[in-house]
C-alpha cells in the first residue's frame, strides 16, 4: 500500500490484505521474459538508521491498547496477546531492494511486472508489505498506516500492522529530497535468521529490472538529447550511457541488448556507429529489448577554425549557459550561433553570458536579487552561493546602489570564471590577457584512466565504485573534459564524503593516501591539521596537496592531465 503525502494532501489508498506466506515460493523472475526486461541502476540515498527505529513505534502499537481494526461488517475486531514483531535482517533486504524500485515505479507492482512478493533473499521472502512516499524526508510512516477511523476497506495497512507474522524490516530511501518507505513483513523462523548487518546511510546503485511496458522514454542523456561532433571519423554511440524513463526521472541501463536505427538521410549507422553528413538535429532510434524510443542528436561538423576537441568543448559551454541560465535546454539555432561566435573569436565567454542574462527571456523570469545572485554563482563559479558572500553582494546592491549589471560584470572578472573558462578553451572576457589552451584528450588508454577513477574511489570514499561512478569519471577524463585535479576535486568535496562527517585528522589521511600514495607522516600531519585549526579551509589544503610534486608523478604514472 502507498500513500502520496504533501504539505497539503493525501491521496487516496490502495488497500492490501496480508497474504499467507505459505502461498510463496517463486523465483525473482518468473513470468517475465528475459527479452522484455531492462536491467537499469536506480540511484538512492538509503536511510536505515531511521528506517530500523521506526519498529519500536510498530512494536508499541501492536501491544498497546489500539490494537484493533474495523470490520466490513462495521464491529471492531480486538487484537489480543499480539507479540513485538522481530526485525528480520533477510527481509532487510528485501525491504531495500523494493524500496530502490519504488523510485522507479510506485505501487505493489514492481517495475519487471511481477507482485512484490517475489523479491527473495537466501530463499526469505515476505508475504505482507506496507509502502508510503512523503514529500520531505524526515517522516515516521506509522501514523498514516494506522488510519484511525477510516472504515474496513481503507484500513489495509493498519491489519498487516496487527499481523500474526513474527517478524518485519523496513527500509527509507532518500530521494529529490522525499522520502520512500518499504515494510515486508514475513513469518521467520528465529533459529534459521540471519546475524544483524552493519546499518546503511549511504548512497548506491541498486540493480532493478523494468519491463518494455513501464519505459515511456530512451535517451543516450538525462535531458533526452546528446551533443555530438562529427568529423572525419564515425562515432561510436556504445560508449555513451542509454537511458530510460520511467514516470518523471530517468535511470541508466547498466544490462540490455541495445540498437540503433535512424530514417534520417544525413545520418549512416552501422551497429553502434554513426556518422553524419550535416550539422544540426538527427532522430536515431534506440532498440532495447521489446522496447524501443527516439532520441535527438545534436551534431556540429569539425569546422575550420577548431578542432574536434574543442568544437565539442564550445559547444558543451554554450549548452550549459542554456541549463543554467535559461533552465532549458539549448535550440539548434542558438547553439550553432552561440558556438561559432566563440570558436570564431568575435565573442568572449563573458559577452555570450550577458547575451543570455540580458536576454527577454531571462527578464520574463522576474526573479528577486537573491535568486539573480544564485543563478550567478551556479553560472559563474560553478556551485551553490554561499550566505556570506549572497550577504556582500545584498549590501552592494542595496547600500552601495550596485546594478545587476555591475554585480554581473565582478562575477564575470573573477578567477573562478577565467578557470572555467579555461575548462572549456575560450576567452573568459574581453581584454583577458592569459593564454588559452585547448584541452586534448589524454593519452592514456581506457585501462589507465578506469585504473586512475578506481584508485580514487578506494583512497578517498574507501569503497569500490558504482558502475554508473566510474563510467562517469571515466568518460570525462578521455574526453578532456576534466583533469586529474578536477576528478580529485570531485571526490573530496561530493556529497558522499561531506555527508560522512570526517574530522580534520582523517580528511588529512586521506588526502595522502590519494595524493602522495602513502600515510601521512608526523610532521606533515601535524602541519596541515595545524592549519585547518588555524581557520585554513579544506579546499586551501586541498589546493596544497593537488600542486605537489608527488600528485604530479600519479597522474604521469597512469597518463593523465595534472
Amino acid at each position: 500500500m502507498i500513500r502520496k503525502i504533501s504539505a497539503v494532501l493525501i491521496s487516496i489508498l490502495i488497500c492490501l490484505s496480508l497474504i499467507p506466506a505459505s502461498l510463496f515460493s517463486v523465483s525473482v523472475n518468473a513470468d517475465v521474459s528475459a527479452s522484455d526486461t531492462v536491467e537499469i541502476l536506480s540511484h538512492v540515498k538509503y536511510d536505515q538508521t531511521s528506517a530500523r527505529k521506526v519498529l519500536d513505534d510498530i512494536n508499541a502499537f501492536r501491544t498497546g491498547s489500539e490494537a484493533y481494526y474495523n470490520l466490513s461488517d462495521g464491529t471492531v475486531y480486538t487484537c489480543k496477546d499480539l507479540k513485538p514483531l522481530r526485525y528480520d535482517y533477510s527481509l532487510e533486504k528485501i525491504a531495500m531492494q523494493r524500496a530502490a524500485e519504488l523510485i522507479v515505479c510506485e505501487g505493489h507492482t514492481r517495475p519487471n511486472g511481477q507482485g512484490c512478493f517475489t523479491v527473495t533473499y537466501d530463499g526469505v521472502h515476505s508475504s505482507g508489505e506496507n509502502i508510503a512516499y512523503a514529500s520531505w524526508s524526515s517522516f515516521n510512516p506509522v501514523g498514516m498506516w494506522k488510519e484511525d477511523g477510516l472504515p474496513y476497506e481503507m484500513q489495509g495497512h493498519r491489519r498487516n500492522l496487527l499481523s500474526t507474522c513474527n517478524s518485519c524490516a523496513l527500509s527509507c530511501v532518500i530521494v529529490d529530497g522525499g522520502s520512500y518507505w518499504v515494510m515486508v513483513l514475513g513469518n521467520i523462523d528465529p533459529s534459521k535468521a540471519i546475524a544483524a548487518t552493519p546499518v546503511c546511510d549511504s548512497e548506491k546503485d541498486v540493480k532493478v529490472e523494468i519491463s518494455s511496458a513501464n519505459i515511456s522514454a530512451i535517451s543516450l542523456s538525462r535531458s533526452g538529447s546528446g551533443i555530438l561532433t562529427i568529423n572525419n571519423n564515425p562515432v561510436d554511440l556504445s560508449s555513451g550511457t542509454v537511458y530510460i524513463r520511467s514516470g518523471e526521472r530517468y535511470f541508466p541501463v547498466s544490462k540490455g541488448s541495445i540498437s540503433f536505427t535512424s530514417d534520417d538521410p544525413s545520418v549512416a549507422i552501422n551497429g553502434s556507429k554513426i556518422s553524419a553528413s550535416s550539422s544540426g538535429s538527427h532522430k536515431i532510434r534506440i532498440n532495447i529489448g521489446n522496447a524501443s524510443g527516439d532520441t535527438v542528436l545534436r551534431t556540429v561538423r569539425e569546422s575550420t577554425y577548431a578542432g574536434p576537441t574543442r568544437n565539442h568543448n564550445v559547444l558543451q559551454f554554450v549548452n550549459r549557459l542554456y541549463t543554467v541560465v535559461l533552465e532549458r535546454e539549448g535550440d539548434d539555432a542558438g547553439l550553432t550561433d552561440w558556438t561559432d561566435k566563440l570558436l570564431s573569436g568575435q565573442m568572449s565567454g563573458r559577452e555570450v553570458a550577458w547575451g543570455f542574462f540580458n536576454s527577454p527571456e531571462f527578464a520574463y523570469k522576474l526573479m528577486t536579487d537573491r535568486e539573480f545572485l544564485k543563478i550567478l554563482y551556479n553560472t559563474f563559479f560553478d556551485r551553490e552561493p554561499d550566505a556570506a558572500g549572497v550577504n556582500n553582494w545584498m549590501n552592494a546592491i542595496y547600500g552601495g546602489g550596485s546594478s545587476w549589471q555591475d554585480v554581473f560584470n565582478a562575477f564575470a572578472h573573477s578567477r573562478e570564471w577565467e578557470n572555467l573558462c579555461k575548462k572549456f578553451g575560450i576567452i573568459p572576457y574581453d581584454g583577458y590577457q592569459g593564454t588559452i589552451d585547448v584541452v586534448d584528450p589524454p593519452a592514456a588508454s581506457m585501462e589507465q584512466i578506469q585504473a586512475f577513477s578506481t584508485r580514487l574511489y578506494t583512497t578517498c570514499l574507501k569503497r569500490d565504485p558504482d558502475e554508473t561512478g566510474i563510467q562517469y569519471w571515466t568518460d570525462m577524463i578521455a574526453t578532456g573534459q576534466r583533469s586529474g585535479s578536477e576528478v580529485a576535486y570531485g571526490f573530496f568535496f561530493s556529497d558522499e564524503l561531506t555527508s560522512k562527517g570526517l574530522d580534520d585528522g582523517e580528511f588529512v589521511n586521506r588526502l595522502y593516501r590519494t595524493f602522495f600514495d602513502r600515510e601521512a607522516d608526523p610532521v606533515g600531519y601535524e602541519h596541515w591539521t595545524g592549519l585547518l585549526r588555524n581557520g585554513s579551509s579544506r579546499l586551501e589544503v586541498f589546493n596544497g596537496f593537488k600542486g605537489s610534486q608527488e600528485w604530479a608523478g600519479i597522474c604521469s604514472r597512469y597518463g593523465i592531465r595534472i
